[in-house]
């Protein structure tokens, strides 16, 4: 549910490569809650990434994606796409067994929007089923957090998150921290490994490097880095 500058980017090839496997890797975890035939409900499909994986394993899949732009291109691609800006969500009561919404929490105007979508989440899904968020985490962020894209208003942390989706009647059932989009199961080492990218990343954010790589022509590169290695969270909910 980003800006339409920042969803119709051009990402290069490995990032495709890195996205898809995160998909894969995603319905693999999500498995024991979703079969063949399920209806699954994406909140911000993107570039339809998740879309295709949900396509090529015959789940009945439907996209919700304000932008027109963007929906003209995922059509292109054969994914089903309703316009509608959420909240509300344009869907029946308990029709959904998956509902996901990967980067976009963030993008709504304040809490009172963030508990009216929990709210509408818990409308939607069937009992038993599972919503999945994934959402950049602000604590390690901190001011990029805006920067990365200037829609960004709702901070999201892990309690923030997790309080939001108790308080409309979910069942927290997994927290996973991830680094960009290079894991979706969090083992001690990849604990590790964010925690020391977490640490190297403080220079790059610091107001002296921006000048460093202004000076040097290299604003897109650091861009590209930053924006690379965000820590973002996987909170998994269920209805009961």
């Amino acid at each position: 549910m980003s800006s339409e500058s920042y969803q119709m980017e051009q990402p290069s090839g490995m990032y495709f490569k890195i996205k898809k496997k995160f998909c894969i890797d995603l319905l693999n975890k999500l498995s024991p809650f979703i079969k063949e035939g399920d209806k699954i409900v994406e909140i911000g499909p993107g570039q339809g990434d998740f879309a295709i994986e949900c396509n090529d394993r015959k789940l009945d899949y439907i996209g919700i994606e304000p932008s027109d732009a963007l929906r003209n291109e995922l059509k292109k691609k054969g994914i089903n796409v309703k316009v509608a800006l959420v909240p509300p969500i344009p869907v029946e009561d308990e029709c959904c067994d998956l509902l996901i919404a990967s980067a976009m929490l963030e993008h709504l105007p304040s809490h009172v929007e963030a508990i009216k979508f929990a709210n509408e989440i818990n409308r939607v899904l069937k009992k038993g089923k599972c919503v999945c968020i994934i959402v950049p985490n602000y604590i390690t962020s901190k001011e990029y957090f805006y920067e990365m894209d200037y829609t960004h208003s709702y901070i999201t942390t892990k309690i923030r998150v997790t309080n939001l989706l108790r308080d409309a009647g979910l069942s927290v059932v997994d927290v996973q921290h991830i680094m960009g989009w290079f894991w979706v199961e969090s083992s001690f080492f990849h604990n590790v490994l964010r925690h020391v990218i977490n640490v190297l990343m403080v220079p790059v954010h610091w107001g002296i490097t921006t000048w460093f790589c202004k000076y040097l022509g290299m604003e897109v590169l650091l861009w590209k880095v930053r924006k690379t290695f965000v820590e973002s969270i996987i909170v998994t909910a269920q209805k009961q």
